[in-house]
Order: structure tokens, then sequence, then C-alpha cells
């Protein structure tokens, strides 16, 4: 089950990887929440999270929505949260926090893993870039999640930052226009 798990991972990272050079299309635009977006997500994700016993906890603060490509932009936020399960201790939790911040929907993203090593966080948005310890884990990651997750938001008019947050592991903040209703 493992090896086809990881087979299905390896052919829609490659799938999505012949896309990324501008090829992307949004493609079914509407208007959403981030919030539901990620409720969705968490639902999906939930086998993934039991594995380890994480908890996923979603703090909203806003019930502005973005106007965007649902599909697109849930596979841009899997690539994230996948990532910072895969680093999550067991029994740890992750932590979502949805606000508004100037004319953005804002989403930080906290894992309680060890975070990036300071030198990868310039290149952790890159093609196939892997940190030394995914380069020499018996996992065989393409390094194409988070390339995909930075072209998909680019795409939205958006931004994605990877930082380490001081209390806890890895931190990730996405940035998407907020949809003004007039």
């Amino acid at each position: 089950m493992k090896q086809a798990n990881h087979l299905n991972e390896l052919v829609t990272s490659l799938a999505n990887y012949s896309n990324i050079e501008g090829q992307i299309k949004l493609e079914e635009i509407t208007v959403f929440q981030v919030n539901d977006l990620l409720h969705d997500l968490k639902q999906m994700l939930f086998f993934k999270l039991s594995e380890k016993k994480l908890t996923l906890e979603v703090i909203n603060r806003t019930s502005l929505p973005i106007t965007g490509d649902y599909l697109l932009l849930k596979r841009a936020f899997e690539n994230v949260l996948i990532n910072c399960i895969r680093h999550s201790p067991p029994t740890e939790k992750i932590e979502i926090f949805i606000r508004e911040k100037d004319s953005f929907i804002e989403t930080i993203i906290l894992d309680n893993g060890k975070g990036f090593a300071e030198k990868d966080l310039e290149h952790i948005f890159k093609p196939l870039y892997k940190g030394d310890e995914e380069k020499f884990s018996d996992g065989q990651r393409m390094g194409l999640g988070l390339t995909i997750a930075q072209v998909i938001i680019q795409k939205h008019s958006g931004t994605i930052q990877a930082a380490n947050d001081v209390e806890k592991g890895a931190k990730i903040v996405i940035k998407i226009p907020k949809n003004i209703i007039e």
C-alpha cells in the first residue's frame, strides 16, 4: 500500500511538474472562503493526520472570501500541509491562522517539526530542491510540492513565504488578495 501511494505521489508530481512552466491555468473561478477550503482538506487528509496522531487546528479570524480556482488552491494548500504532516513529530499540532491583512487574506501555517535549515530557506520553492535531511532520507520525494504550491499561489496574484517560527517549527505564510464585494 505504501509503495502504491508513493508511486501515485510520484506520478501526480511529475504530471504537475510538466504543467508548472506557465501552463497551470485558472479555469473555474469562484468566490469562497479559505476556511471552507481548509475544512475540506482537513477531511481529505484525515488518514495522514491520524497515522501520526496529529491535530490540525484552524483559527479563522475573517469571513471575507477570496476569488480563485478552488481546485488549484486546494492543491497548493494540500502540498504545504502534506509537508507539515511529513515533518511533524507524532501527537503534535499543526496550527493554521486565517486573517485579513491589508488587501489580502493571510493564512499562516505552523507545524511543530524542526523547521527549515537556514541555508534551505531561500531554495525550498525551487523545482526538485530538497534539503540535506530530505536528500538522505529513505523517502523518494521529488521536491515539487512547494514549487507547485508557489506557482498556483502566484497565478492568484498572491505570495507564499517560508520561515521558521521562534516557538514552533516551520512557518508558511500564504497571502491571496481578498474578494472585494462592492
